[in-house]
């Protein structure tokens, strides 16, 4: 099985998903690109990925920020670490925003059960309109997202996606993590939208939450892992038993695209 491959795949379907959730928002290929619009004037939710192709690196950037330009609608460009590719995009004019590290989990512990579970901390699957925005404003405030925006991305489309299982951990009936499971190709789940309230971070509340998705995964026949780590969550994922096998890289126009 090439994990890579599904790795990247997963990562363009939620994306897809998660676009598809607002309304407006889209899926286009091209020879060598894929583009991913949310139609939603916030870069996080727009990305553009350098796939196979057989035009030149350089044709098909400017195929991406000419497709982006003309809708006025500000993006990143997503690309796996290379030096050709750094090398074009430099010269194109982009600049890193961040890098976030491809990891798997090729195996999942004998104990998975266990591992999700916490005598404080009460997991519940999200259902219900009320627990939706629950745990959209949660996870907006965590990834420092405008709250108000989060019905646009996280709502009941969202959740009636089967692929998608949503998850919400309340401490003392107050509700302080999320988590996500992507159900995706080649028997792999994509932990998304884990996040912790900061003031219950490093109380392990943020593994228990990933280990929540990845038994939702097992239980949809998923075999294995695949997310992408903030620098935050790094750590923790190597402490799980994650290893990285590629860096995923955000980058920006230099000429920014006002909405």
């Amino acid at each position: 099985m090439d994990f890579l491959s599904a790795m990247n795949q997963s990562y363009y379907d939620c994306h897809e998903i998660l676009a598809g959730a607002i309304e407006g928002g889209e899926r286009v290929d091209g020879n060598g690109w894929v583009i991913i619009n949310s139609g939603w004037p916030v870069e996080e939710f727009n990305i553009a990925c350098l796939t196979a192709g057989s035009s030149p690196v350089e044709t098909r950037i400017q195929q991406i920020d000419d497709y982006f330009r003309s809708r006025k609608t500000p993006y990143r460009l997503i690309v796996q670490h290379s030096d050709d590719i750094l090398k074009a995009t430099t010269a194109a004019g982009y600049y890193e925003k961040e890098r976030s590290p491809g990891m798997s989990l090729l195996k999942f512990p004998h104990d998975l059960t266990s591992r999700h579970q916490h005598p404080a901390l009460k997991v519940i699957s999200v259902e219900h309109r009320d627990q939706v925005e629950v745990f959209g404003r949660l996870a907006f405030e965590c990834f420092g997202f405008p709250t108000d925006a989060a019905s646009f991305v996280i709502n009941q489309q969202l959740v009636a996606t089967p692929r998608c299982k949503l998850f919400i951990g309340f401490l003392n009936d107050i509700a302080i993590a999320t988590a996500m499971a992507y159900i995706g190709p080649q028997q792999c789940v994509a932990p998304k939208w884990i996040a912790t309230h900061k003031d219950y971070r490093r109380q392990g509340f943020g593994e228990i939450m990933t280990w929540r998705a990845i038994a939702a995964g097992a239980d949809n026949g998923c075999q294995w892992a695949g997310l992408e780590a903030s620098t935050q969550g790094l750590p923790v994922y190597e402490q799980m038993g994650f290893k990285t096998v590629t860096q995923y890289l955000s980058l920006l126009p230099s000429e920014a695209i006002a909405p």
